[in-house]
């Protein structure tokens, strides 16, 4: 389950996920990379795939509404969205 932790490989507070996660996301927003939309740990999948089917209100380049985030195993990470979970720059 995606959830905020410490996140080991950036060494800061983070959205801890997997790739199995990120992949299931990914299948139910019909797109092909799993790291392109981060699961939220604050947002039910039905909730993160409205949001993202609808359009994020947020301005995405404000990096304030971002949070980083981090698959332990691989360590794939970066920064996305807080409001819709859109990566917005990969480490």
């Amino acid at each position: 389950m995606t959830m905020s932790k410490y996140c080991e490989h950036g060494g800061c507070e983070g959205i801890s996920v997997t790739e199995d996660e990120m992949e299931t996301l990914a299948n139910k927003l019909g797109r092909p990379y799993i790291d392109q939309f981060i699961p939220l740990p604050d947002k039910t999948e039905e909730e993160q795939v409205k949001l993202v089917k609808d359009g994020c209100p947020l301005n995405h380049d404000d990096m304030n509404i971002t949070g980083y985030w981090e698959e332990p195993n691989t360590g794939s990470h970066g920064w996305c969205c807080l409001g819709c979970g859109e990566v917005v720059q990969w480490g």
